[in-house]
């Protein structure tokens, strides 16, 4: 059983949730991802986005990460930071480099839906990052701008020194 999305006015700010790598749940994943996301101030068109992005990543699991003789899981956390949304995807299977005809489609199709896609992957298996931007009326300052803060470079005197 999967836990129910808040439906108060608080929007979901971490949820940690496991399923078997199996291809007959992909359904209900996609249908758990809808529902935690409509927590949030998210239009239908941005949710079915990141929800199709999240399903691209959990059939990356369910089809590359497992042998057919070593069952798993697939592991997906969402929480939110100021104006983003983050969803990890995780799996502790081996990575499988793309290969045939239709190889790398899914991550050029995944960065198209969501601001950023990171994938790490390891011994422990893979860790793929999506990043979806999140209204960000609570920094609005009132007169319609955007408080932004500045990122910048160290300059070379507040640069740490090379080892």
């Amino acid at each position: 059983m999967h836990p129910e999305p808040s439906r108060s006015s608080e929007a979901v700010e971490y949820i940690h949730e496991s399923w078997p790598a199996d291809p007959r749940l992909g359904s209900e994943i996609r249908h758990a991802v809808h529902d935690w996301l409509g927590t949030l101030a998210l239009g239908e068109d941005q949710v079915a986005d990141v929800v199709l992005a999240v399903d691209e990543a959990v059939e990356n699991v369910i089809k590359h990460a497992y042998s057919a003789d070593r069952l798993g899981s697939a592991e997906l956390v969402l929480w939110t930071e100021p104006g983003t949304l983050c969803i990890e995807v995780i799996d502790y299977g081996e990575w499988q480099a793309p290969s045939g005809e239709r190889a790398g489609l899914g991550i050029p199709m995944m960065e198209r839906l969501v601001e950023s896609v990171m994938i790490h992957y390891d011994g422990r298996g893979t860790r793929v990052l999506l990043r979806y931007p999140l209204p960000t009326s609570d920094l609005d300052t009132g007169s319609g701008a955007v408080a932004v803060a500045e990122i910048r470079e160290p300059s070379q005197a507040e640069a740490p020194p090379a080892r």
